[in-house]
Formats: C-alpha cells, structure tokens, sequence
C-alpha cells in the first residue's frame, strides 16, 4: 500500500517537472522568436539609415559640404544618452552603439562621394590588383592613412597590417604591397597621407578585430 502510495507521488512529481520543463521551453522559444523578430526590425532600421546616408552624401556633394559634422554628431549622442538615461539603459553601451553606427553611415556617404570622384582615380590604379583595391577600400573608408613609412595609421595610432589584412580578406603581405603603392604614387599618395579617421576609435578597432581600445592622456 506504502509503495503504491509513493509510486504515485513519484509519477505525480515527476509529471509535473516534466510540465514545468516543457512550459519554460515553450516560452523560451517564444522569446527568441520575439528577439528574432527586433533583430530583424533592426536590421532593416540600419538598412535604412544607410540608404538615408547616401542620399545626404549627394546632397553634400552637391553643397560642397564636409562629410563630417561634430555639432550633428554630437547632437544625436546627446539625444542617445538622454533616451538611454530615460529608458534606463547604460548610457555607455548607447552611446558606443550610436558611434557606431555613425561611423558605418559615414563610411558609406564616404564611399559614395568617393565612388562619384576620388575613389576613380583609386580604382584605376588598382585596376589590376583586386586584392590590393580591396585594402584601399578599408582604408579609405575608415579614414585611415598611410604613413611615409608604409604604417596605416587611424590618426597618431598605429594599426597592424595583420587586422587590416583580416578585415580586407587578405594576406597581411598585401597591405604591404598596397602601402607601397600607394606612396609611389603621387596621386595616391596625396590622397592617403592625408586621410582623417571619421569614424569613434572603438567602431573602428571593433570593425577591424582590434578587441578592446584603452585611450590614455599620452594618447
């Protein structure tokens, strides 16, 4: 009678576990198709906001305006930080998040106003040389410049040809080559040691596998 008994609580416990197991699951897929669906909502936002980008960037063009405007710029991280504050989101993670996409938005009205001038005259000398067009594309879309000594440098820091190679899809020894080009040629070379990074440090090291950025005074 006792071991009927407690094979019937046995049974009974362990449906309900099994019941319990099998709701969690439910609503756990239920919440990832939720956050597949935001994902996807995000995407298409970014999407958007690029082609937005190229738009303003023939706008710009044709005003002869600066693809770069600080008080715009920091206008939208004051409004981010604000929002974040309100939504009780850190204000750090927004505003990195916003740089970046900044920095992506830039990089395409850059592209763009470079595809409709400057960017011609990069592709006919890398005409046949994908790989290395393909190393000048990254640089010249980040902003990056190439030192006299053949050293890609986003502003006064210096970045390893082996995370440009990476980002470019590369070997490393291409870098090089591209550099090396680029400085034989007065044309490119005009263009390249003069570059300014655009975009926040942090989007850019993301972008190019640099890991974490620490900035210090002496930087």
């Amino acid at each position: 009678m006792a071991e009927a008994y407690w094979k019937g609580n046995y049974n009974q416990t362990r449906i309900k576990i099994m019941s319990e197991v099998l709701m969690h699951s439910k609503k756990l897929q239920e919440l990832r198709k939720e956050i597949d669906r935001i994902d996807e909502q995000l995407i298409s936002l970014v999407a958007q906001r690029l082609r937005l980008a190229k738009e303003i960037a023939a706008i710009k063009q044709k005003m002869n305006l600066e693809i770069r405007d600080e008080k715009r710029e920091r206008e939208i991280i004051d409004c981010v930080r604000k929002r974040a504050r309100e939504l009780k989101i850190d204000q750090e993670f927004m505003e990195s998040l916003a740089r970046l996409v900044l920095a992506q938005m830039a990089g395409a009205e850059r592209e763009f106003i470079g595809k409709n001038g400057i960017w011609a005259q990069v592709q006919e000398v890398f005409k046949d040389y994908p790989a290395q067009l393909n190393v000048a594309r990254i640089l010249f879309k980040y902003g990056l410049r190439v030192r006299e000594d053949g050293e890609v440098m986003c502003g006064d820091i210096r970045i390893p040809a082996s995370q440009i190679a990476n980002e470019a899809g590369v070997d490393r020894r291409i870098v090089d080559l591209t550099a090396k080009r680029i400085l034989n040629d007065k044309v490119l070379s005009g263009i390249f040691r003069n570059l300014e990074p655009f975009a926040y440090l942090k989007g850019v090291a993301h972008s190019i596998g640099l890991g974490v950025v620490e900035i210090i005074p002496e930087d």
